[in-house]
C-alpha cells in the first residue's frame, strides 16, 4: 500500500484456507528469483504450476490488471505468478521489486520450503 500511494488498492478475494497452484507469468525469467532454488528438484519445480502445493489464507489482494494500473506499483515491482480464488477471480501472489533484493508473496511460503527438505534429504527414496 506505501509503494502504490492508494490505500484502497486491495480488492476482495477468497483465498481462505484454500490450497493452490502457482501461475508463472508468461516468459518469465525465474533468475534470480525465490523460484530459482526449486530447480533444485525440476519435478517440484513443475508441480507449482500443476499440482496444488501453496497454502493461502487471506480475503485481500491485488489483481494484476489493479496492479498493472497503478503506475507506482508497476515501475517497482514485476509479477512473478499469480492464481485463482474460489470463484476464479486472478490475483497476484508473487512479485519482485526490479532494484531492489525485496520480494513480496502472498501464499505461505513455509510449507513449499518444508516440502523442498523433504525433497533434497529423501530425493532417492521418493517415487514422485
Amino acid at each position: 500500500m506505501i509503494v502504490s500511494e492508494d490505500r484502497n488498492i486491495l480488492e476482495t478475494f477468497d483465498g481462505a484456507n484454500q490450497a493452490s497452484t502457482l501461475q508463472f507469468v508468461k516468459n518469465i525469467n525465474i533468475e534470480g528469483t525465490l523460484f530459482q532454488r526449486y530447480i533444485i528438484s525440476l519435478k517440484l519445480f513443475k508441480k507449482l504450476s500443476t499440482d496444488c502445493l501453496v497454502m493461502q489464507n487471506h480475503h485481500y489482494g491485488i489483481s494484476p490488471k489493479r496492479m498493472q494500473a497503478n503506475q507506482e506499483l508497476a515501475k517497482f515491482f514485476k509479477i512473478l505468478t499469480t492464481s485463482v480464488d474460489e470463484y476464479n477471480k486472478v490475483y497476484v501472489l508473487t512479485v519482485q521489486a526490479y532494484n531492489y533484493p525485496v520480494t513480496a508473496f502472498q501464499w505461505h511460503s513455509e510449507v513449499l520450503t518444508s516440502m523442498l527438505l523433504i525433497v533434497i534429504l529423501a530425493a532417492p527414496h521418493l517415487q514422485n
